[in-house]
């Protein structure tokens, strides 16, 4: 297995690295257009994306059954990445009037299909997960751990 991993990581670095050369080889431009991409990329994820999950997270998860949280999670994570990547196209940002092949496509279409298929996706992960706390004789999938009734202290007699 670290064969695999460290080919896999040489392949990746390997590719990268013809990326970058492929980007300086164009001029300063479109070193810093690639750069402002890349930053507001990741700020955009950082000061949007993320905090929105994390957001919807705290307010969904404790109203779900545990056994739907790591498929909706999931899918939540999935579609909002995915939203940020494909914004300059479903806006259709960047589109120049005399260059038609640019942004040809129903991008609207694709992200509706890819929701569409993450939500297909989102249904059998959590029918997966009831049908295996089902089977486990559980009403929930292991989640974080919580004492079992045993080992609960007993409540104080006698008080009100």
């Amino acid at each position: 297995m670290r064969v695999v991993r460290g080919l896999v990581g040489l392949a990746g670095v390997v590719i990268a690295v013809v990326g970058v050369l492929k980007v300086l080889d164009r001029g300063s431009a479109t070193v810093i257009e690639a750069l402002k991409w890349f930053v507001g990329g990741t700020l955009l994820h950082d000061a949007v994306l993320a905090p929105i999950v994390v957001l919807l997270g705290a307010l969904a998860v404790p109203r779900v059954p545990t056994w739907a949280r790591m498929p909706l999670v999931t899918g939540v994570i999935v579609l909002g990445t995915t939203s940020v990547a494909v914004f300059p196209m479903l806006t259709g940002f960047g589109a120049i009037s005399d260059n038609p092949t640019l942004l040809d496509r129903n991008y609207a279409a694709g992200w509706w299909a890819l929701a569409a298929l993450t939500g297909l996706g989102m249904a059998a992960g959590c029918w997966w997960q009831r049908r295996t706390a089902a089977a486990d004789g559980s009403s929930t999938v292991p989640g974080p751990a919580t004492p079992a009734p045993a080992d609960r202290p007993e409540p104080p007699v006698g008080r009100p």
